[in-house]
């Protein structure tokens, strides 16, 4: 979804450029906002758990998508929860490499980490390419209808692998001394 997010902005909502930039902007801004929560909640529960919450709420955003067509609408509903997902994914994914790869080793692991993101984005970009010729308009658009199949396969994936994750940082149980 996220590719065609530009044209469906300019044209289907018919934003002008102000709206369209301001729209993209509010994500990346207020994630710096959450930077400090999320650091202290994946130090307090682990990254594990951080990781399933923002990766369960990655597939709501491109369905929110479908029902916010406002600039206003858009940057508090669909991108505020976007920038507390993607912060808490990519801190919770990060820490979670520091944490199980020896440092003489995670320069590779980042690497092969990133490639694989790339080969993700890449390929659901050729998916989205080839579905957007072929997929019926259930919605208004055709890019809504992709916007909700983004979020199904978003949710299917979702189930195969963030259960899968186990947390490995080890905690430190208090001993109370009598």
């Amino acid at each position: 979804g996220v590719p065609y997010m530009a044209y469906y902005m300019l044209e289907d909502l018919g934003f002008n450029y102000i709206e369209y930039v301001v729209v993209n902007l509010t994500a990346p801004l207020i994630s710096l906002a959450f930077y400090p929560l999320l650091g202290y909640l994946s130090d307090k529960y682990g990254n594990a758990l951080v990781l399933r919450i923002a990766g369960f709420l990655l597939p709501t955003l491109p369905i929110l998508w479908i029902f916010c067509n406002t600039p206003l609408q858009l940057i508090f509903i669909p991108q505020l929860i976007s920038a507390f997902a993607w912060t808490g994914v990519n801190l919770s994914a990060s820490n979670f490499i520091y944490d199980n790869i020896p440092k003489q080793q995670r320069g590779f692991y980042v690497a092969y980490f990133n490639f694989f993101l790339g080969m993700g984005v890449l390929i659901g970009g050729l998916l989205g390419s080839f579905l957007l010729q072929i997929v019926p308009i259930i919605f208004v658009s055709v890019y809504e209808t992709l916007f909700l199949i983004s979020g199904l396969l978003r949710l299917f994936f979702d189930f195969i692998f963030l259960f899968r994750i186990k947390e490995v940082r080890v905690k430190k149980k208090k001993r109370i001394n009598l």
